[in-house]
């Protein structure tokens, strides 16, 4: 899922995984209490369960204090234009 500069807005149906989108994000950057995570054996489906999930967020685009900030933790993405900065965050439950 891709996000816009300024703000998102999720909207679905009841069950359709708006809160599980917050959740994940909260869970990767680390903004929840340690003994919060509510992941249970019935987040994973059928065939698909491999009991294992991986949360990756991708944050482009930082301004000159987001990058000085997160400056040990960038990644540069090599493009046809310039060097891109990228902070890249990943989360992983097995």
């Amino acid at each position: 899922m891709c996000f816009n500069k300024g703000l998102n807005v999720l909207v679905g149906e009841k069950d359709s995984g708006k809160s599980a989108v917050i959740d994940a994000i909260r869970i990767v950057l680390g903004t929840t209490d340690q003994g919060w995570y509510r992941i249970d054996i019935s987040d994973f489906y059928g065939e698909y369960n491999t009991k294992e999930i991986t949360i990756r967020c991708k944050f482009k685009d930082l301004s000159e204090d987001e990058r000085g900030a997160f400056l040990e933790c960038l990644i540069y993405e090599n493009t046809t234009v310039k060097n891109k900065p990228y902070l890249c965050l990943f989360w992983k439950f097995t």
